[in-house]
């Protein structure tokens, strides 16, 4: 598979492609559209408990909806670092 193929079945540009090779990362396929969807299916399940979280006066439950936003949050991030970072190789150049 050439330059051009890989980058466009990561989407990314052939410069992204080869500035993530250098970092030592090989890039996985871009993942579906669905995947998009999904994570901004979390996105929006957060932002949902961050809204009751406003709008409650009890303190114990702000705490806890504020919390669980933000856990969310956290794995939203690590699933998009998961999968589409790409996975980190070895660059011994020589």
């Amino acid at each position: 598979m050439d330059l051009s193929q890989k980058a466009k079945k990561a989407k990314l540009k052939e410069a992204g492609l080869i500035r993530m090779l250098i970092a030592g990362y090989h890039p996985p396929e871009a993942p579906s559209d669905e995947f998009h969807d999904d994570m901004n299916g979390l996105l929006d399940a957060a932002e949902k408990f961050y809204s009751l979280a406003e709008k409650t006066t009890d303190s114990e439950m702000k705490e806890l909806l504020k919390t669980a936003y933000a856990e969310l949050r956290v794995l939203r991030m690590r699933i998009q670092q998961k999968y589409l970072t790409g996975e980190r190789v070895s660059t011994n150049w020589r």
